[in-house]
């Protein structure tokens, strides 16, 4: 038999249990099938560490003049999401509003003096200037009684009328002295006064601003954070803080930063991205699906980045693929990746 016959026969001899076990069985339900659907396979690799934000705006006392002490009077709930120019932090101001009234009232009583003392002037000045007036006519019409030749007058008469027109003299001497002296003193009276309410006004206005700034408002939208002291409290309303010291703050989460540990045995290969499925997930939108890959590498890291949208970043250069050592930040998008050793 040639080598052609053997195989066909055995090639029948196979094809005859096939189609018994083909075409002999019972018919197997459909409900007995499984579905299967295509998608993510989620394997997680355990990372410790923190989130914070890469940027934030700290909040405090104000910088008010001669105010070291405050005694908080509101406080945004922590964890409110605010816009920029919503109030979040406000101090007690009584002791402003009293400190305001003296000076309100300094200033309102500077006012009604220099307001009595230039009527006063005035009037003193317009009795001055009537006898300054009365003496000069005096004077001018004995003055021109001597010009009559002498002996037309009789001795006594002109000797009468040189007597008045000295005192007319004297006295128009007199009252412009006085009158220039007055002046100069009711001037200097008056810038005084002047000045003294002056300074009362700007200390109004200062007062002012300072209680417009006891009510702290957001530099920046956000969500309020309370701050905590080394003793992990944090201030509540009613409580006292010293000038310079930190409240709270509002965080930009919109640019987070994460510095997180992955133990040794689980760090062969690590996948980061958006992807549910990744064993980093960060869930932010610059971030893609399947971000980036960091292998063990002599211990560092190669970076690979996986096609991502918005790239992969080392010190400002992007990169395709990179070796990173402990302490290299990278950027996904706008969400950073610090690497670190846990030795480190």
């Amino acid at each position: 038999m040639s080598r052609r016959r053997v195989v066909a026969i055995v090639a029948a001899a196979l094809l005859i249990p096939a189609g018994w076990w083909a075409f002999g069985r019972e018919t197997i339900p459909e409900n007995v099938w499984g579905k299967a659907e295509r998608g993510d396979l989620v394997l997680t690799v355990e990372v410790t560490g923190t989130l914070q934000a890469v940027g934030t705006a700290p909040i405090g006392p104000p910088q008010v003049a001669d105010s070291f002490d405050f005694k908080i009077s509101m406080m945004a709930p922590e964890g409110k999401d605010v816009a920029e120019g919503t109030p979040v932090l406000a101090f007690d101001t009584s002791e402003l509003s009293r400190k305001l009234l003296e000076k309100q009232a300094e200033s309102d009583s500077a006012g009604k003096r220099i307001e009595k003392k230039e009527k006063d002037a005035a009037i003193a000045r317009e009795t001055d200037e009537l006898r300054l007036a009365e003496a000069t006519s005096r004077m001018k019409k004995a003055e021109l009684e001597l010009e009559v030749p002498e002996d037309l007058v009789q001795s006594n008469q002109l000797r009468e009328t040189r007597l008045v027109f000295t005192d007319a003299k004297r006295e128009m001497e007199f009252l412009n002295d006085k009158l220039a002296a007055k002046r100069h003193a009711d001037e200097v009276a008056l810038r005084a006064l002047r000045e003294r309410k002056s300074a009362a006004d700007t200390r109004v206005r200062e007062i002012q601003a300072s209680i417009e700034a006891m009510t702290v408002k957001s530099p920046r939208a956000g969500t309020v954070v309370y701050t905590a002291n080394q003793r992990d409290e944090k201030k509540k309303v009613g409580d006292s803080a010293w000038r310079g010291e930190r409240i709270l703050e509002i965080p930009d989460l919109s640019v987070m930063k994460g510095e997180g540990e992955v133990d040794e045995s689980d760090a062969g290969k690590i996948v980061v991205g958006r992807s549910r499925g990744c064993d980093v997930v960060m869930p932010q939108p610059t971030i893609s699906r399947h971000h980036l890959e960091l292998r063990a590498l002599d211990g560092a890291w190669l970076a690979v980045d996986l096609g991502s949208s918005n790239g992969t970043w080392l010190m400002g250069r992007r990169v395709g693929r990179a070796r990173v050592v402990p302490g290299d930040e990278l950027f996904l998008g706008d969400c950073a990746v610090v690497l670190e050793s846990a030795d480190g």
